[in-house]
């Protein structure tokens, strides 16, 4: 009997959920950037939306020790690459109408695009990750 209950529960009927594709390649992105352990480095980094002209601006950032050292307010929430993890992470698990993203081989993503909703003008966005180096 125990041994049905277990078959049960690695079969899936124990609750558990299935990752969509989306999901998936988080996760793979997630895992290959731990993977390389990179703890400091710049890379630069500019969000689409629609906001004034000084929030558009490309910005290069320096991580040093897993820590943004001189990212304005306005990118506070993308200002490590894991934090922009994140942030896909939350496009996805909000159920977001849209969310298109692509990632570097490596893991950090090259840029997102999340609409949570296309039913309300303006509030989509997207972000553009380039020049990724090591410290």
């Amino acid at each position: 009997m125990i041994f049905l209950c277990g078959l049960a529960l690695l079969a899936g009927c124990g609750g558990t959920t299935t990752l969509t594709t989306q999901e998936q390649q988080l996760a793979l992105a997630r895992s290959s950037w731990k993977a390389r352990g990179l703890r400091s480095y710049t890379f630069t980094v500019r969000k689409n939306c629609f906001c004034p002209p000084e929030y558009t601006k490309s910005v290069t950032i320096t991580v040093q020790n897993g820590a943004a050292t001189n990212s304005p307010e306005h990118l506070k929430s993308y200002d490590t690459v894991e934090k922009l993890l994140d942030t896909i992470g939350t496009g996805l698990s909000s159920k977001a109408d849209q969310v298109d993203m692509d990632f570097a081989s490596d893991g950090w993503p090259r840029s997102f695009y999340i609409d949570q909703s296309r039913m309300i003008a303006d509030e989509e966005f997207g972000v553009t990750v380039s020049d990724l180096t090591p410290l």
